[in-house]
């Protein structure tokens, strides 16, 4: 052993250049051996065809069921309950009567206006216009009698008057015994001045009622007679203002006290006590002439009236308040004003109400979810768009909807601004019921037919994206696992469209069958070393990215 051990040694000293390559050999093969008995990081990769497909991106939102439309409907017009024909849950259609009042307020305003327009608008029966056009000749044979009886009256007046007061012993006589007051005092002379005037005046007026009391009979429907009621009017009318101040005179008289004159005059006091009688009568006769000429204007108009009928502004009023006392007569139906399900009655059979008090609702039976989405989702969602909703009260109920409406104002809630969406059901559930919870997700944009790959397989830098492909084609059994590749992956430019977080869509850069890197996976194991050189980039097709920056590639241990 010792000679074998100094034998070594010579030799090593004697050949110093080979025995350095033998260790060096020795050295390595060492280090060789314990690597390869060791792990090494090992990459795998999983892959994936690109392949036509669609592209979906949505939003959602929650929020309440709502019915399509909802009325409670109010009374018209005040009264009784006495029907109610329908009951809670009951479907009706538009117009149908719910609850009937008994009004009769209204009843007796639509039969009285039915009455007033038939007046109107019929035509005139011969006996009615008989019995019109004898009116006629009686009012005028009644104006004719009491112009008579006024103008007996008057000639009486004419005659007493002048007796009383302008004979020897009248009280303003130049012979009388007031003669020297008259004469002595400015306020006598004028009231002897005035009821001179009044005096002539009244004879005038009696002169032209007479003639033409003289020119009328009472037989005829004339203006003869009219003309007779005018002037016994007037006549009437100036003897009424001359008693009248020959009265205030005569007291006037009476009450002085002077040593011209006999107070208290006997012929003053006889004077005014006659002239008061004559003054009631004279009021009299104007009051009946007036009213025999309101007669005959009347029976003319009643009869004209019923010649020519009425006239078309009259018809039309008539015809608008016949009008509002039908439609207030129908106001006592309560009908409904859509078609759709009897949701609530308020009232009760022999129950008194007041117009207002609402009797009923009603709703459709379709109904919509109402959601909130924020300022992001909401500038997404436009009317049209499709929906999906599902309930908190149905784990196995989907219904599709679509968007009929979207806020044009947002609402804002301790700095959150969100939007109000209304998307209408597709198809009804007797289930679904208003106020329950909805979930709706809406499809903001949809592109079928496109290039898809899984969302995975696209990278970004900066603004670009890009994916992976190995350079070579795999059978299915290979793709159906994971492979492994002796050269780094290559980057290869694309333009992405449409992503739903599972798929994107690419726009240009593939084509249908192009084998790409869906996921890459490093892991450990006992094989041997593999040695793999950096990523290449695949130029065009969406740019380059800048000398392969951030592509994956197989890094030997």
């Amino acid at each position: 052993m010792h000679s074998l051990f100094q034998k070594t040694k010579v030799w090593i000293i004697a050949h110093k250049v080979a025995s350095a390559v033998i260790v060096v050999i020795l050295v390595g093969g060492g280090y060789y051996l314990s690597k390869t008995q060791t792990g090494v990081a090992v990459t795998t990769y999983t892959l994936t065809t690109v392949q036509k497909g669609t592209v979906i991106t949505t939003v959602t939102g929650s929020g309440q069921v709502s019915a399509n439309n909802q009325a409670d409907i109010p009374a018209q017009v005040s009264g009784t309950v006495d029907s109610i024909p329908v009951s809670v849950g009951q479907s009706v259609t538009a117009g149908q009567t719910l609850v009937h009042i008994n009004s009769l307020t209204a009843a007796n305003s639509l039969q009285s206006a039915q009455l007033s327009y038939a007046q109107l608008t019929e035509a005139a029966k011969s006996g009615d216009v008989t019995s019109n056009q004898n009116a006629v000749m009686k009012a005028y044979s009644g104006g004719w009698s009491a112009a008579a009886s006024a103008m007996t009256d008057m000639l009486n007046l004419k005659n007493n008057f002048y007796s009383d007061i302008y004979g020897s012993s009248g009280f303003i006589s130049n012979n009388g015994s007031n003669a020297n007051f008259i004469h002595t005092s400015q306020t006598g002379q004028n009231y002897w001045s005035t009821i001179d005037t009044d005096y002539g005046r009244a004879v005038n007026a009696y002169d032209a009622a007479f003639s033409a009391y003289q020119g009328s009979s009472p037989s005829e429907a004339t203006s003869s007679i009219v003309d007779l009621l005018n002037k016994s009017s007037a006549a009437a009318a100036a003897f009424s203002l001359l008693a009248k101040d020959a009265a205030n005179f005569g007291n006037f008289i009476s009450n002085q006290n002077t040593s011209n004159t006999n107070s208290r005059s006997t012929d003053a006091t006889t004077a005014v006590n006659n002239l008061q009688s004559w003054l009631s009568t004279a009021n009299s006769d104007v009051s009946s002439v007036q009213s025999a000429q309101n007669a005959i204007q009347t029976a003319e108009n009643s009869l004209a009236t019923l010649l020519q009928g009425a006239d078309s502004l009259q018809v039309q009023a008539s015809a608008l308040s016949l009008s509002q006392a039908k439609q207030n007569f129908n106001y006592t139906y309560v009908t409904a004003p859509f078609a759709g399900i009897v949701a609530k009655i308020d009232v009760a059979n022999a129950q008194q109400i007041n117009s207002g008090t609402t009797v009923a609702s009603v709703v459709t039976p379709g109904e919509y979810a109402t959601i909130s989405l924020n300022e992001v989702d909401a500038a997404k969602v436009a009317v049209g768009q499709k929906a999906t909703l599902t309930f908190d009260a149905f784990s196995d109920l989907s219904i599709a909807g679509t968007v009929s409406e979207v806020d044009g104002i947002g609402a804002v809630s301790q700095g959150v601004v969100t939007y109000g969406v209304k998307i209408s059901f597709d198809t009804n559930d007797a289930r679904v019921k208003p106020g329950m919870s909805v979930n709706a997700t809406i499809m903001t944009a949809v592109h079928n037919d496109v290039l898809v790959v899984p969302s995975s397989a696209v990278k970004t830098q900066g603004s670009a994206s890009y994916v992976q492909e190995l350079g070579q084609k795999y059978t299915a059994a290979q793709m159906a696992g994971s492979v492994t590749s002796a050269t780094a992956p290559t980057n290869v430019p694309v333009a992405v469209g449409l992503s739903d977080n599972t798929n994107t869509e690419i726009v240009s850069g593939l084509s249908a069958g192009d084998e790409v890197i869906a996921k890459t996976s490093v892991s450990s194991g006992t094989g041997a070393k593999t040695t793999a050189t950096a990523a290449t980039t695949r130029t065009g097709g969406g740019g380059g990215f800048g000398g392969g920056g951030g592509a994956a590639v197989l890094r030997g241990l």
